[in-house]
């Protein structure tokens, strides 16, 4: 496959800032739904396609009904040992379906403790904008859609893992393809998760 020409600077500033670090932590909102684990999942798999290591860290469990999508990767849940751990660790830091330091819960109060790069992958038109990198997009519907297109952007295969996680993302967050978010470019990234 071959790479897309990045959408915007930000997006590129985004892969400039993927290629410079090697181990990642990446995270989410409290209280995460299938569009912030499918996000995190298919991130979390982009990412290892391209020889990074990678860990995922929420303050709120996983819900049940999404459970499915971490059986390769666990998602782990805070504690306040566990957070320490995966930030010494960690050279950076992806934020994932939200732009909102409180919206990530007990991480935020590692950041002032830790001194890691952050990148914000969102698509709410609400946000801090903290990261170092913030590729906030509200034009597209789901946070999944901005996953999907900096995988094709980086010319990272989708494998089937990717495709059901991005996919979760989509359908969930566009209410089943009902809410007005849905848009043609959701229903071209549907179409094409379901021939993957």
């Amino acid at each position: 496959m071959s790479t897309i020409t990045p959408a915007s600077p930000a997006r590129a500033e985004l892969h400039a800032f993927l290629a410079r670090h090697q181990r990642f932590l990446l995270t989410t909102h409290i209280n995460p739904d299938g569009d912030a684990i499918g996000s995190e999942v298919a991130f979390a798999r982009f990412l290892r396609a391209q020889g990074k290591t990678v860990r995922v860290l929420n303050d709120s469990p996983t819900p049940h009904a999404f459970g499915w999508l971490a059986a390769d990767l666990p998602v782990e849940v805070y504690s306040e040992a566990l957070a320490e751990e995966c930030f010494a660790e960690a050279d950076a830091l992806v934020v994932l379906d939200t732009g909102n330091k409180q919206r990530i819960g007990r991480l935020a109060d590692h950041l002032q403790r830790h001194a890691i790069a952050i990148a914000i992958v969102d698509h709410h038109a609400t946000h801090d904008g903290f990261g170092k990198v913030n590729v906030i997009e509200p034009s597209c519907a789901v946070a999944a859609v901005l996953v999907y297109e900096l995988m094709r952007e980086a010319g990272v295969a989708i494998d089937a893992t990717a495709a059901d996680a991005l996919y979760v993302g989509l359908a969930t967050d566009t209410g089943h393809f009902r809410y007005s978010n849905t848009d043609a470019r959701a229903l071209r990234m549907a179409a094409d998760l379901v021939d993957l």
